[in-house]
Order: structure tokens, then sequence, then C-alpha cells
């Protein structure tokens, strides 16, 4: 995710910069004339505008709503412009100063009028989000572009200039306008690297996010880097998650404390939830897994511990429905569970549950001696066959499947026989839960325990945090069907 934002990024940049050069560079005047002045600056100009839009609206649909999209390119483009006016300035001063000193290293001197530039042109993308840390971001990053820029400047002329003016057939010592190439790669180049710059800058900084696991738009990030950050329906929330109704539009809050970052739900009817457990306030550790309707969002933090086993590691951790008030954040559990096995074992156990019934009559022939058996083996009639254990063994299984979230929270359903879960299933139905599909998957109790298995569903199902097609279920394991978590219990 992070290398594709940079590339996009850089993408972004190059195509501001070669737009910007394609309008403008037409209507070139002759070189040393009055009009060349306004040239440059109004190329510029453009640069600043086409820069600003292209990198503030992407940054904007990064943010996953169509406002934020409009809103960055609109204030990018306009603090684009304001960034580069003024860089351009204080740039002529610094070159000024240059020439005052009798240095004679043009590369030097174009990297010193066109780093500030470049600055500008970045502070008025971060200044398009309305956050003083992207901003921070932005100049720097920008700045780090616009050197660049400066210095393959005259680089590249150096290259360019004699074929250009072989082709024009200006000799050498004759003075010649040989700048549309290298203006032209400067600016895609230019534009390139800032945006690349801008998008490294911000992920390196970056030092808590929340990444989207489940629900639309898998896999986009959202970097926490305000005091408070709100997530819902809403075009205006810092996260926002569209697509499902039972998303409220201010549904609930991330907040940075001194201790670290909490979440917070509005008071909404659902409620929030946080490791399958429904909270109204709770602290986040990484790895933590936010349940807001039908999405997930995983708690990340840079040089942040990694859970063992993922968030379910995290299932026994007590989160109070008060908050700290009612005895402070989540506690660990004092003893983590441990890992279950994966699949049946191979030999069958030595005793089955129940009573094994013997024959009323004698068995009708003697039974074959075989080695290695003892001399007086049990009747045949008696040696329970598979069948008869799986008739014998599922009746004595009880199963319970406990609902963690949404408007059936608490209630508990008992599995004896097969049962099926899904907005129109019997008996578990979620009609509520617009993730979930009408017949979303089964619970069956088997020989060596109860089975889930998922009957095709659109969105999966998932057990632990991992999308399962059939395995067996122990005791403690969490079940996600759509956006509704269920905790089994034998």
């Amino acid at each position: 995710m992070a290398i594709g934002k940079l590339i996009t990024k850089g993408l972004a940049g190059a195509a501001g910069g070669a737009l910007a050069w394609a309008l403008v560079e037409p209507s070139k005047p002759t070189i040393d004339t009055p009009e060349w002045i306004a040239f440059e600056a109004r190329m510029m100009i453009f640069f600043g505008l086409f820069l600003g839009a292209g990198l503030g609206s992407l940054s904007g649909w990064y943010q996953g709503s169509r406002r934020h999209l409009i809103q960055g390119a609109v204030l990018g483009a306009i603090f684009g412009v304001l960034g580069v006016i003024i860089a351009r300035s204080l740039g002529s001063v610094l070159g000024g100063m240059f020439v005052t000193m009798k240095l004679s290293a043009p590369i030097i001197w174009r990297v010193i009028v066109l780093t500030p530039i470049g600055a500008g042109v970045g502070l008025g993308v971060g200044a398009g989000s309305l956050n003083p840390k992207r901003m921070l971001q932005g100049l720097i990053g920008g700045a780090l572009g616009g050197a660049c820029g400066g210095f393959l400047f005259d680089t590249i002329g150096m290259v360019t200039d004699p074929i250009q003016m072989a082709i024009q057939g200006t000799a050498p010592q004759q003075r010649a306008e040989t700048g549309a190439i290298p203006r032209a790669i400067w600016f895609a180049l230019t534009g390139t690297a800032i945006g690349l710059f801008i998008g490294l800058i911000e992920e390196v900084s970056k030092s808590a996010w929340v990444r989207l696991r489940l629900g639309r738009n898998e896999g986009r990030e959202w970097a926490l880097d305000s005091p408070q950050m709100f997530i819902g329906r809403a075009e205006n929330v810092h996260i926002p998650l569209f697509g499902d109704m039972n998303v409220a539009p201010n549904h609930a809050m991330l907040q940075r404390r001194n201790d670290g970052w909490y979440v917070v739900d509005a008071g909404t009817p659902l409620g929030t939830g946080v490791n399958g457990q429904r909270i109204q306030e709770a602290k986040l550790m990484p790895g933590s897994v936010i349940q807001i309707g039908g999405f997930q969002l995983e708690f990340l933090t840079r040089g942040g511990p990694t859970p063992v086993r993922g968030p379910e590691t995290y299932i026994g951790a007590s989160y109070p429905m008060g908050g700290p008030q009612m005895g402070g954040g989540p506690q660990m559990p004092q003893q983590m569970p441990q890992a279950m096995p994966q699949a049946m074992p191979t030999q069958m156990p030595t005793q089955m549950p129940g009573p094994v019934v013997p024959p009323t009559s004698a068995p009708t022939s003697a039974p074959i001696a075989t080695p290695g058996l003892p001399s007086n083996p049990t009747p045949t009639s008696v040696i329970p066959t598979l069948a008869g254990m799986a008739s014998m063994a599922a009746p004595s299984q009880t199963g319970r499947l406990v609902v963690m979230d949404g408007p059936l929270t608490g209630q508990g359903f008992n599995i004896q026989a097969p049962i099926e879960i899904g907005r129109e299933a019997h008996p578990v139905t979620i009609p509520y839960d617009t993730m979930a599909s009408r017949h979303h998957a089964r619970i069956s109790p088997t020989v060596g325990g109860f089975e889930i298995t998922d009957l095709g569903s659109t969105n999966g199902t998932y057990v632990n945090g991992n999308k399962v097609s059939s395995r067996l279920l122990w005791t403690g394991d969490m079940i996600r069907i759509g956006g509704t978590t269920f905790r089994f219990e034998s």
C-alpha cells in the first residue's frame, strides 16, 4: 500500500508539472526581452496551480470522500499558487545574494532558486488538508523535490543544448534559447520528485494509523495525525465509511491521550466493538481491531509490539463500558490462550462418550481368532461402528453461539443440531446486517466436534480473523459473519 501511494503521488506530480509546461511553453517570447520574466513567472504559477490541485485532490481521495477530494483540489491549487509566489520572491533574493558574492556555479544557483519554489508548492499541498502536521510534511518534501529539480535542470541542459543547437543550426558562439527541452523534463521530473518526497515524508513520519481490514475499499489506511479523528458515514469525518447504514454519520472518535490512543463510541444504537467486545471507551493496543458496523479497522503503530497470533489474542482483555473512570483501559489476560489444534486427531479416542448398550441376544457366529488380539475378543455386535459412534456422539454434544455486537448483543443460541446463520437463515437470523448473505454459514455437530462451513457467502466467513471455508470450532473462537461477531462456546 505504501509503495503504491508513493508511485501514484509521483505520477500525479509528473502529470501536474508536464501540464503546466504544455500550456505555457507555446507562449514563450524572445529571450532577453521584458516579456521573458513574465513568461517564467506565469509558468511557475501554473506549476504551483496544477501540482497543488493534483496532489491535493489525491490526498483527499485517499481520505475517502468526495468532499475531501474537492477540498484538497481547491485548497491545494490556491495555496500552491500562493506558495509559489512567495517562494519565488525568496528564491530571487537568495539568487541575487549568490550573484553578489560572485560565485560561478549555475547548478548551485538553480538549486538555491528552485528549492524555495518546491517548498512553496509542497506547503500548499499540505495546507489543502488544513492540518499543520501535513503542512510541515509538504514543506519538507517539496523542498527536497525542488532541490532535486534544480540540480537536474542544468544537468539535463548540458546534454540537450548541443543537440538542440545543432538542429537549429545555431553556431556555438551565438546566444540561443535552448531551454524548451530542459524545461519540459524539469517540470515533469520536479513534479515527480515533489510528489515522491511528500509521500515519503508522510510515510516515515506517521507514528500511528488504522488500516481497513474488512469492508468496502479494504487495505485503505488513514494516518492518525490529529489529536481527535472522527469515524462515520458523514462526508466531513476524518475516516469515512460508506455503504453500510449500520454506521452512524458520526459513529466513533479516535482520541490521542498522554498514555496512548483511545476509541470512544458516540452513543450509537449498534455500538462500537474492539476485538469482539462492545465498548463505550477503550484504549487501543497494536493489532487491536475496531468494529464499526460491517467494517473492521486495525490499529497499528510504528515500532509497536506485534501480536503473537493477531488481534484474537486480546479477546480476553477487559474493556469496561464506562471507560477509564470505571477501571482504566483494557487489562491483558493473565494467561494467553494456547493455540488449538487445527486438524482432527489421527487416532479415535479410546473411550467414546455414552454407555455402550450390550446386545439382547447372543451373536449368531463365533468370532474369528486374529493374531495379536485376546483369546476372548468383544463380540462384533458390541464393537461400535463409525456410524454408530457418530449417532451416539452427536446428541451428547452441546454448543452455544453468543452474539458479541449489534442489536442481538448478548443473545445466545444453543447448538444440538445443524444451524444456519444469515439474513434469512434459521435459527440465527440477522436481517439488519447488510454485509451478511441470506444463508451465510452453517454450524453442525460432528464426531470430532462442531464444524462451521461457509455456504458460498459474498463476504466470506472468518474465524479468529482468518477466512475459512470449513473448519472445526473450539471454545472461545470468534466468528465473523458479515458485520456481526459471534463467540463459540462448547
